[in-house]
C-alpha cells in the first residue's frame, strides 16, 4: 500500500504533510510517507477535555474581544519581530500565568496597551 500511494502521490505532483482522507502522510529524507490514518480508540479523558475547553473559551473570549484589542496584540507581536501572532500571545496569556505576567513587558516594548484576557 504504502509504495504504491506513494509511487502515485509522486507522480501527481501531490505534497501534503498530515492527514488527506483515510491517509497521513509527510516526507523525509527518503521522500514521501504514506500510511493509513490511526484512528483514536480511546476516548478523550476529563482532563483533555477540560484543556481542549480552556482553549474553546481562549479563541471565544478572542473573537469577542474588540478589534482595537485585537489590533493592538497583532501590532505588538509585529513591532516586536516575536514569531508569534496576536491570538498566539492571548492564548498563552489566557493559559499560563508566566505568559500573563509578561504582557506588561510586551506592552512596554511595544509601547501599546494590551488588554489582558479575561481570567478563567
Amino acid at each position: 500500500m504504502a509504495a504504491n500511494s506513494q509511487f502515485l502521490l509522486s507522480k501527481i505532483c501531490f505534497k501534503i504533510q498530515g492527514d488527506c482522507g483515510p491517509l497521513t502522510t509527510y516526507t523525509n529524507r527518503n521522500g514521501i510517507v504514506v500510511f493509513l490514518k490511526a484512528w483514536l480508540r480511546d476516548p478523550a479523558s476529563p482532563k483533555q477535555i477540560a484543556h481542549r475547553n480552556r482553549l474553546r473559551a481562549a479563541a471565544k473570549n478572542w473573537n469577542a474581544a474588540p478589534p482595537t484589542t485585537r489590533h493592538n496584540y497583532e501590532r505588538a507581536t509585529k513591532t516586536l519581530s516575536l514569531y508569534l501572532n496576536g491570538y498566539n500571545v492571548w492564548v498563552a496569556a489566557t493559559m499560563t500565568q508566566q505568559a500573563r505576567a509578561a504582557l506588561p513587558t510586551l506592552e512596554r516594548q511595544a509601547h501599546t496597551t494590551l488588554t489582558p484576557p479575561p481570567p478563567e
